[in-house]
């Protein structure tokens, strides 16, 4: 079971493709999460991300204009070292360089897709 301050969690999604945001958002509040925003121009996950101030963000790797390396990188401009913020990247890209990459620039943890929406589970 989930803990219940968990479910208040606010959850920022940055992925280019509609579809994907839309995937990630269904599974979330199938679970009990209320408070998403979905990005899909990663040009304005900066911005968003200070209005929104997210607890945990779901982002993807390959995105036209600035992909998912860039928004790490703005954002650790702006996030104070003491600051945890769990970020999570969900990509297509399955090479071992990518991985090594995103755990280095700020990412917590690598997981590939598509996402089977059957098999999806969120614990706490």
């Amino acid at each position: 079971m989930i803990n219940p301050k968990l479910k208040d969690a606010r959850i920022m999604v940055i992925d280019d493709q509609e579809a994907n945001v839309a995937v990630l958002e269904s599974l979330l509040e199938r679970e009990g999460y209320s408070r998403i925003l979905g990005v899909v121009d990663s040009r304005q996950a900066l911005r968003l991300f200070a209005e929104f101030q997210p607890d945990l963000i779901l982002l993807d790797l390959l995105m036209p204009h600035l992909d998912g390396f860039g928004v790490m990188e703005q954002l650790q401009r702006v996030i104070p070292p003491e600051i945890y913020l769990p970020i999570l990247v969900l990509t297509a890209d399955i090479t071992s360089e990518a991985r090594k990459r995103a755990l280095s620039s700020g990412a917590k943890d690598f997981l590939t897709k598509p996402i089977d929406e059957r098999v999806a589970e969120f614990k706490g």
